[in-house]
């Protein structure tokens, strides 16, 4: 049976493993081959696009057939309304609207300001867009840490993502360009380390075994990205990346439908 803490920490290991096949494979792939699974319209990019719609179906799924039971969750309404949105338009943003799979041309007010020329709002300022997901991104992990520790499980009756799914998010930053790397988006990854001294201190040994894999992958992922990351093309690294946080966001809607559904309130 599917449950909520199931999903969550099957989830977990899915994405532990899958940066660690994807590192191995950056070390002994075909470089053709790296770059036509991470290319623009490849099936990475793809898969991106499918578990952001997955994210976006299953935040209103959340919504119209639980919350909507509670008279007293208007705001939460609200909220899970507008990321459905936002995870829809992301949807659709990672692949242009479908421009290539249709063969839509791009309008040419969107030629003279769009830096790879697609239907997409995104790209009008790409190194804008990317600093505003790698922050949030980081303000995210930040915020579930401090909640964690204080021990708070909900904000404004929001379930808030356990400690598989805040590790998940840790992970993302980690596939990069090491030529080009941003240190301020790895601050909230560098909270793991007070999970380990947590989870050491409580004498909770499982969890800190667990944790201290989890440092152990961030490290085998960063000296091997750092090594052989010129391997992938330019936006190689950054395709993987978005669709990791496309999986875990996914991973974490659905998190929070089953947990929901088998509460049947919000906290």
């Amino acid at each position: 049976m599917f449950t909520s803490t199931r999903i969550s920490k099957s989830g977990f290991f899915i994405i532990l493993l899958s940066y660690f096949i994807f590192s191995l494979f950056l070390i002994f792939g075909d470089k053709s081959l790296l770059y036509k699974i991470t290319k623009e319209d490849g099936i990475i990019e793809y898969l991106g696009a499918f578990f952001l719609f997955l994210t976006s179906l299953l935040l209103f799924l959340t919504c119209f057939f639980y919350l909507r039971k509670n008279n007293k969750t208007r705001y939460q309404k609200i909220i899970f309304i507008f990321f459905a949105l936002a995870f829809f338009l992301a949807a659709g943003e990672e692949i242009s609207w479908g421009q290539r799979v249709f063969d839509f041309k791009t309008p040419q007010y969107l030629k003279t300001i769009n830096d790879q020329n697609e239907i997409n709002l995104h790209n009008i300022d790409k190194k804008f867009s990317e600093r505003l997901y790698q922050h949030a991104i980081t303000l995210f992990i930040i915020f579930c840490t401090s909640m964690f520790f204080l021990k708070k499980s909900c904000f404004w009756n929001i379930t808030m993502p356990d400690v598989f799914t805040i590790y998940s998010f840790m992970l993302i930053p980690f596939c990069t360009r090491y030529d080009r790397i941003q240190t301020e988006y790895f601050i909230g990854s560098m909270l793991i380390f007070l999970f380990l001294s947590h989870y050491f201190l409580k004498h909770k040994y499982k969890m800190f075994f667990v944790t201290l894999l989890t440092i152990l992958v961030m490290s085998l992922i960063a000296i091997i990205h750092y090594n052989y990351i010129h391997k992938l093309w330019l936006n190689g690294a950054a395709e993987y990346r978005e669709y990791m946080f496309s999986f875990i966001c996914f991973i974490y809607a659905l998190y929070l439908f089953l947990t929901y559904k088998e509460k049947n309130l919000l906290c």
